[in-house]
């Protein structure tokens, strides 16, 4: 997670100068001057003096923590929008009923986030509703009308494998079809 220096300082409750400080002594920043927290919690925590900075090396920690915390949320922030697209055609949503629920799960998920990170830390960088449908294979998915081609292919597929009637070849080349 990459934030702004201010914001970096009043997470570890530091001054400007302090984290100034830290800069000329090697603490990285990236080309623009912004903070990666976690590269910069790692740094801390292996470059000051345990005994001087002790508050400081365990703010550190709970950087590196939210930092990585955020990091696998605005993932899943990414891959949530597109699971749901593609578990629509399944039950035969059209596509507008589908991109309609994956931003829907977007704001669920956006609310979430904001309801557990630090203000500051992770709201800007999450994607909006026009930024997954890019990931989606739309003409897979659905026909020139937006109607599912799928409609119960992945039941089908699980019902052979229960009753165990398909080679597994054809299991495989049905699922590839999906």
């Amino acid at each position: 997670m990459i934030e702004p220096k201010a914001a970096f300082a009043r997470r570890m409750e530091v001054t400007q100068g302090r984290l100034s400080q830290w800069v000329s002594t090697g603490l990285p920043v990236t080309a623009e001057g912004e903070i990666d927290v976690a590269a910069a919690a790692a740094w801390l925590r292996d470059n000051l003096d345990s005994q001087k900075g002790g508050a400081t090396i365990e703010l550190a920690r709970s950087a590196l923590v939210h930092a990585l915390v955020g990091d696998v949320l605005r993932h899943a922030a990414r891959e949530i929008p597109i699971a749901v697209t593609l578990a629509a055609p399944e039950v035969g949503l059209c596509r507008k009923d589908a991109q309609f629920l994956a931003n829907l799960a977007c704001l669920f998920w956006a609310r979430a986030i904001d309801n557990t990170m630090p203000e500051d830390s992770v709201g800007a960088l999450l994607p909006g509703p026009d930024a997954w449908p890019a990931f989606v294979n739309w003409p897979g998915l659905f026909d020139e009308a937006g109607q599912s081609r799928s409609t119960g292919a992945m039941r089908a597929v699980g019902a052979a494998d229960e009753a165990d009637e398909a080679p597994l070849s054809r299991r495989r080349r049905n699922l590839s079809a999906i």
